[in-house]
């Protein structure tokens, strides 16, 4: 019983092992609404059926990019929304862009 027990542990997840994930993920993480949960073939590229540790690490290093892709885009916006709002018409926005070489 011990040998499949870590059998067991030591496969990948299918897919009627998601479910446990998501539970999991909606406990560790209540304030993302349920449609922006990942899905099994989010994580299941090839889709065989299993997500290998390959495709684990994957689609957690993409959801990392993706994340800081977004803050840096929230970054820039923030600093050409800081730009407009000092500026006194869009005639002096455009002004200073065009003397940084914009």
């Amino acid at each position: 019983a011990a040998a499949t027990r870590i059998d067991r542990l030591r496969r990948p997840p299918r897919r009627y092992e998601f479910g446990a994930y998501i539970k999991n993920y909606m406990k560790a993480y209540p304030h993302i609404p349920e449609d922006d949960y990942p899905t099994f073939s989010d994580f299941d590229k090839n889709g065989d059926g299993t997500v290998t540790f390959k495709e684990w690490q994957a689609y957690l290093q993409a959801q990392k990019k993706e994340a800081k892709a977004s803050k840096e885009s929230k970054k820039g916006y923030e600093a050409l929304s800081d730009t407009a709002s000092s500026s006194q018409s869009f005639q002096e926005m455009y002004a200073k862009l065009k003397a940084a070489g914009g």
